[in-house]
């Protein structure tokens, strides 16, 4: 059985469950649903409590609850790890690659000091799980990490990695077991590193830098081209040439395939 999962903001889901090796089911690059065994056998935090078995039901409830939110800050650390790991690296901000991904929740992880400079640069708060950026058409919600370096940035699906925490109760502890992160929606951008640098001089570049505000539209702020006076009808396209699916039109003849990554766009 499933529970809730977040108090704080992290860059991935968490779920809780009651077995080691539940089935979940997962949504594969094609779009196709499948049922998947998840292994959830690493034990990587453990918490001592003496006579835990006589505590009143109410006391080792909130016992458990802590120890679970204490578990969910190591696994943060753990993700940083795998990023540094994981993450490609850029040396540019992908906007082509941001623009493929509409509507999309992304992560976008800095050492404090950087994370509060572009929290101030837009208006935002960085311990706040409501207030985004929006850039570029993704909403871009603003983590830290103490463990990162000022010129270090990372930016992640929020969707894409999923962790799975299962919290047993012993004679005198309570141990928590987790999963790998699991890419449980892999039709979302991976994770991309680059110099944090680059990102603070994209946001001031379509941020006024005396203007605070909560959030901000790209394509607001840096307008289309118009298109010629002479341009000919549009052509209503109602599948997509790539693979035959359904296409979402932005107006014109702007289209993007939810199906696979077939899309007439035109470069910003």
């Amino acid at each position: 059985m499933h529970q809730g999962s977040n108090i704080m903001n992290y860059p991935f889901k968490i779920e809780i469950v009651d077995s080691q090796n539940p089935n979940i089911s997962r949504r594969s690059t094609y779009g196709v649903s499948e049922e998947t065994e998840i292994n959830v056998d690493i034990r990587f935090h453990s918490c001592d409590i003496e006579h835990l078995e006589s505590l009143r039901p109410s006391i080792r409830r909130e016992l458990v609850l802590q120890v679970i939110e204490d578990a969910k800050r190591c696994a943060y650390d753990e993700f940083i790890h795998f990023l540094q790991i994981a993450a490609r690296p850029v040396n540019f901000l992908p906007l082509e690659a941001l623009r493929r991904y509409r509507n999309q929740r992304y992560s976008l992880i800095l050492a404090p000091r950087i994370a509060s400079e572009i929290a101030e640069l837009s208006g935002i708060s960085t311990h706040s799980t409501g207030e985004v950026l929006i850039f570029h058409g993704c909403e871009l919600e603003v983590n830290e990490h103490q463990r990162l370096i000022e010129t270090e940035g990372y930016i992640v699906a929020s969707d894409r990695y999923t962790l799975f925490l299962h919290p047993t109760l012993n004679v005198q502890s309570i141990d928590v077991y987790r999963s790998d992160f699991i890419e449980l929606n892999q039709r979302t951008l991976p994770p991309i590193s680059l110099h944090a640098q680059i990102i603070i001089d994209a946001i001031r570049q379509i941020l006024q830098p005396s203007t605070r505000r909560r959030q901000t539209t790209f394509f607001d702020i840096i307008p289309r081209t118009p298109p010629p006076e002479d341009q000919p009808p549009s052509k209503l396209l109602t599948k997509c040439p790539k693979c035959g699916g359904r296409l979402k039109r932005l107006g014109g003849d702007d289209y993007f395939c939810l199906d696979c990554d077939w899309d007439n766009l035109k470069p910003m």
